[in-house]
């Protein structure tokens, strides 16, 4: 069978790995050299768990925008409630006795 008779997956005649596009050679790539992208993988992930560990000083958890109402506010919550100065709210769903939140009425 010469080259010209063969068909491709989409049907074209001829056609080859120059029409798989980018996603199509990327894939073609990963599959012949699965072992090398597997330790690349792991590479990685290794290297993101060392870089969150070691730089854990540097970050940070406090968030703050001075001269606004919202910080003002939150200062005096701070200063007045210590305890509830945290943004944390608990929702309870209520019905009555034999009924369940999925009742139509609800």
């Amino acid at each position: 069978m010469s080259p010209a008779n063969q068909t491709s997956t989409t049907g074209t005649p001829g056609s080859g790995a120059a029409d798989l596009g980018f996603l199509g050679r990327l894939g073609r790539l990963i599959s012949v050299h699965h072992r090398v992208t597997l330790l690349v993988w792991i590479v990685l992930l290794v290297f993101a768990g060392y870089q969150s560990v070691h730089d854990q000083d540097a970050l940070s958890n406090s968030f703050s925008i001075p001269n606004t109402d919202s910080q003002a506010a939150l200062t005096l919550l701070s200063s007045k409630f210590p305890a509830l100065n945290a943004a944390t709210a608990t929702v309870v769903f209520s019905v009555p006795k034999g009924e369940t939140l999925t009742t139509p009425t609800h």
